[in-house]
């Protein structure tokens, strides 16, 4: 199983030794092309002031330079309409930003071999290494290169290989979102859910085969096949396919590769039921073109545009607009969409619209025609040294994180991909087989491009590892469903276990301490009265965005385990006010105003249900604590008794660890009970990790809180009638919540989209 990732110029690895940097030229160049509008006054169409780019400053601003690069490698700047450097020129100018920006970089440090095989094992298999891949990491064989190569073919060929097509593809492609794709039955009245179904298993077959088949990374967008049930092959009009069972089938042109798949005509458009349900949109299929093809962002919206009449098709609207401040700026991409058009909503193909012939036509940024999805990919191959360069970036960022995320690049991770394209052996080895006849176009494997993408990740995370990486939550992500928390304060460690939090019995307690090599620590289960029912030992260690806990059960019957965790892509859930998170690379979460707000500040009244208790005892206060509405749409408190103290966790879904947090630090003193919100990869405030200091009252069946934090300012004065706080419910027995699980794991729907 492999796929092939290709380089477009042979010369790109034979004389890059010595990479060039800025000088005269290179200035000339960017004041000729670049200058005139990036001169730190002008603006954009939409308002923005254009940041200077001066060829003397790419090794200090690497942000705006890796931008700048991949809009210019793209070919989607300079804007249309202005003069353009020709491919010398653009060669040298990219060159000299790389060279630049690459003089910067951090050296690697030392490959460590244990966490190169649970990287490519969680990365291939979204599981553990096997017997030979641990067998080759225990003997570190793992930084030769061709071993590497060795394990990653064998592993692609593997069934669980599917897994990286559901865990990569999918969500990079933007794929998630086709389940919550609806067309309207009012315009589409043929359309049934189980064609989605089809959608998917298609593009999910045709991955598979890119992979099995050692494909070009292009042939993503130009295969000449796909895989075809009866109801699908009817939709594409396709004839003599009969039966549920998927067949593999040529297809036209029109249909070649990705951009003919439903699937990605379906998520590139609209569907919400509304008076524009029945139209394409140009803007979103360009947007996903751009994105996903040639790696370049689109420029910021232009605020208060006079939007198009929803009651009318879309893309003849956009044709006719004004040329400022609308078409001056459309031109650039929207193109890229138009040559969708004859694909309806639904991906059907069609030659009329609802107001005539459908028009294709347009324009690539550069001046090439571009009419209709064929010519469309003919653009996009002449720029595949983008796609290469957008495709290694998004492995790395993969490797390093776990997460498919769409244009998270960074500057480093975009030197890395391009220092991966050009000094591949295997490209110079498959260039000189094809003779002088190719163009000097060279083809590497997919496989190598992944064994290098986790080499060079690790590499450089072995050296910056933090208690960042392991504090939080943590799930697995399929099977079993095992959750983790960890609470870090230098190099101890404290925080929570269980399976499903809804089911309070299966919650546990970690102690444990934080070292060079992951953390140590025991996971205590107790009994209902609090004395110890038994205890897991463990090292939890964290590689390539994954944590591998490995340990020895003490349950009855209990034995050896290994679990590879997440952290939930999620993120999480929107709250009154604004969420930071880990890891730090992940933006915050703006409040969502449209919660209502936990402290009683939105001004409704809150009436308490009766006397507070004048002296509380642990079986007060010992149990499940229900909240709904409070922030997070649900939450639950759990407290148990551990030896002689109590200990808890608060979580709000279970299978999104950004919900949960350990309880701990109790004290009980008359009628008020106190403890600590651990937070620990998200917070409401300006850091993510800190304690949350939580004072109580009980009182019929309420456990009325009020919080307060040291980095917090004191709350603001409340209007009368309101009491600053929120409110649970309870105290529900922890056995009463015995057997609360999903049917599946993870659950879906539980967490609110970012």
């Amino acid at each position: 199983m492999k796929i092939a990732a290709s380089i477009a110029l042979a010369g790109m690895v034979t004389t890059w030794a010595g990479v060039p940097r800025a000088d005269e030229g290179v200035s000339a160049a960017v004041g000729a092309y670049c200058a005139g509008c990036h001169d730190g006054r002008s603006r954009s169409a939409s308002g923005v002031v254009l940041e200077r780019l001066d060829a003397t400053e790419i090794a200090t601003k690497p942000d705006l330079w890796a931008r700048a690069y991949r809009q210019l490698q793209a070919g989607a700047m300079p804007p249309s309409g202005s003069r353009r450097p020709d491919a010398a020129e653009l060669g040298t100018l990219l060159k000299a930003i790389e060279g630049e920006q690459e003089q910067a970089a951090k050296p690697a440090a030392a490959v460590d071999n244990r966490r190169i095989a649970r990287a490519l094992a969680a990365m291939l298999w979204n599981g553990a290494p096997d017997s030979l891949l641990r067998h080759d990491a225990d003997h570190g064989r793992l930084a030769d290169r061709a071993i590497l190569e060795r394990h990653a073919r064998r592993m692609l060929a593997d069934a669980r290989a599917k897994a990286f097509v559901a865990r990569f593809f999918w969500p990079w492609l933007q794929l998630d979102a086709l389940e919550k794709a609806d067309p309207d039955p009012k315009y589409f009245p043929e359309y049934q859910p189980s064609l989605r179904t089809s959608m998917a298993k298609e593009t999910e077959l045709f991955l598979l085969s890119q992979l099995h088949e050692d494909r070009d990374p292009m042939a993503l967008w130009t295969a000449d096949y796909t895989f075809l049930d009866e109801a699908l092959a009817r939709h594409y009009g396709v004839a003599g396919i009969t039966g549920s069972e998927f067949r593999r089938v040529t297809t036209r042109r029109e249909r070649a590769g990705l951009l003919g798949h439903a699937s990605v005509l379906m998520v590139t458009s609209r569907h919400e039921h509304g008076v524009d349900a029945a139209y394409t949109t140009p803007a979103t299929r360009a947007k996903w073109v751009r994105l996903h093809v040639l790696g370049a962002s689109l420029p910021n919206g232009f605020p208060g545009a006079e939007p198009v009449k929803p009651e009318l098709p879309i893309t003849p609207q956009t044709r006719t607009l004004a040329d400022v401040p609308c078409v001056n700026c459309h031109r650039n991409f929207f193109p890229l969409g138009y040559a969708l058009e004859h694909f309806d909503p639904i991906g059907r193909w069609r030659d009329r619209d609802q107001l005539g012939a459908v028009d294709d036509s347009g324009t690539f940024v550069d001046g090439t025609p571009m009419n209709g999805v064929t010519e469309l990919r003919q653009v996009l191959l002449r720029h595949s040294a983008a796609f290469r360069t957008t495709i290694a970036e998004a492995l790395m960022v993969y490797a390093s994180t776990g997460s498919a995320r769409l244009n998270a690049g960074t500057p480093e991770t975009l030197i890395r991909a391009r220092r991966t394209l050009r000094e591949n052996p295997n490209a110079l080895v498959h260039a000189c087989r094809r003779g002088r006849g190719d163009g000097g176009r060279m083809t590497t494997h997919m496989r190598y491009l992944l064994t290098i993408a986790i080499t060079l990740t690790f590499a450089h995370a072995a050296a910056a590892q933090t208690a960042d990486d392991y504090r939080g939550g943590w799930r697995t992500d399929g099977g079993e469903a095992h959750t983790y928390e960890f609470s870090i304060r230098g190099s101890a460690v404290r925080g929570i276990y269980c399976t499903y939090c809804a089911d309070a019995t299966t919650l546990a307690f970690v102690d444990g301490t934080l070292g060079p090599d992951g953390i140590r620590f025991d996971v205590t289960h107790v009994k209902a009265d609090g004395s110890t029912a038994y205890k897991d030992k463990a090292v939890a260690t964290f590689s390539g965005g994954r944590l591998t806990v490995i340990g020895t059960s003490g349950a009855p019957g209990g034995g050896r385990f290994e679990r590879v965790l997440i952290k939930d892509p999620h993120g999480p859930d929107p709250i009154p006010v604004k969420v930071t998170v880990l890891p730090k690379d992940r933006p915050s979460v703006p409040g969502n105003p449209a919660r209502r707000n936990p402290d009683g500040a939105d001004g409704l009244p809150y009436i308490q249900p009766g006397p507070w208790k004048t002296k509380l005892t642990e079986k007060d206060v010992v149990g499940v604590w229900l909240g709904f509405g409070v922030g997070s749409p649900k939450q639950y408190f759990i407290i148990k008794r551990v030896g002689g103290k109590l200990r808890g966790m608060v979580c709000g879904t279970c299978d999104n660890p950004y919900t949960m947090a350990a309880l701990d630090d109790f004290a009980i003193d008359g009628d008020t009970l106190t403890f600590n919100i651990l937070h620990e990869d998200w917070a409401d405030g300006d850091i993510p990790t800190f304690y949350k200091h939580v004072t109580a009252h009980v009182g019929w069946n309420e456990l009325r809180c009020t919080t307060a934090a040291d980095h917090m300012r004191p709350p603001r004065p409340r209007p009368d009638g309101t009491l600053p706080g929120f409110s649970l419910v309870g105290p529900i027995p922890i056995e009463a919540t015995r057997g609360n699980v999903w049917p599946e794991w993870p659950p879906k729907g539980t967490s609110e989209p970012r």
